[in-house]
């Protein structure tokens, strides 16, 4: 806010003269400069209230998951049966496969088999999937495979050092004592990750 300080000289004769047509032009006068400052004044408290602005941010987050699959076995699992035994009772493969999942939700962790048989490198066998089964490493039950999805493990939301989202897959082969006709058989297993 300014302040303005105005001096008057004048005579006694000036103001008996003039009589009080003179002190209402100083009145009018102080008035019109009280204005005029006060108008300045309220600028200048707009330009300081506009030193600062506002702006927003928004962050979106949609669903993410991700799951890391490692063969424990050096590229594959695989299964050599040599012996009547291992036809008769099966063999297992325990920590095969470790699996980490990250996700933003509750997670199920599904698989299955590309198909529903065991193909050769001559094409299709009579070897079907469901002889492989597998587990979640420290279960006692396994499950078998088959070529529809089916939830191996569920888990809630956290990366893959949140308790129970790291895991070890045991793999079993049981031919159910059947002798099948010696060849090289092989399928892939597919793992999906979804939302609970």
């Amino acid at each position: 806010m300014y302040f303005l300080s105005v001096y008057l000289n004048v005579s006694g004769t000036d103001i008996l003269k003039e009589g009080g047509r003179m002190m209402m032009r100083f009145f009018a006068f102080a008035i019109l400069l009280s204005v005029f400052n006060l108008g300045a004044a309220n600028g200048l408290l707009a330009q300081t209230n506009n030193n600062t602005a506002t702006d927003q941010v928004r962050i979106v987050i949609h669903e993410v998951m991700g799951l890391d699959l490692r063969n424990n076995l050096g590229g594959e699992a695989r299964f050599e049966f040599t012996e009547r035994q291992q036809v008769e009772q099966g063999m297992e493969l325990i920590g095969a496969s470790s699996i980490g999942v990250r996700s933003n939700k509750d997670w199920n962790l599904s698989v299955r088999a590309e198909s529903d048989y065991f193909v050769t490198e001559e094409g299709s066998s009579e070897l079907p999937v469901e002889v492989l089964q597998v587990r979640v490493n420290g279960r006692q039950d396994y499950m078998p495979l088959s070529g529809s999805s089916q939830v191996l493990q569920s888990g809630s939301r956290g990366d893959s050092n949140k308790p129970g989202n790291q895991f070890d897959i045991d793999y079993r082969a049981d031919l159910m004592e059947r002798y099948y006709a010696p060849g090289n058989f092989r399928v892939s297993l597919v793992y999906t990750i979804s939302q609970q």
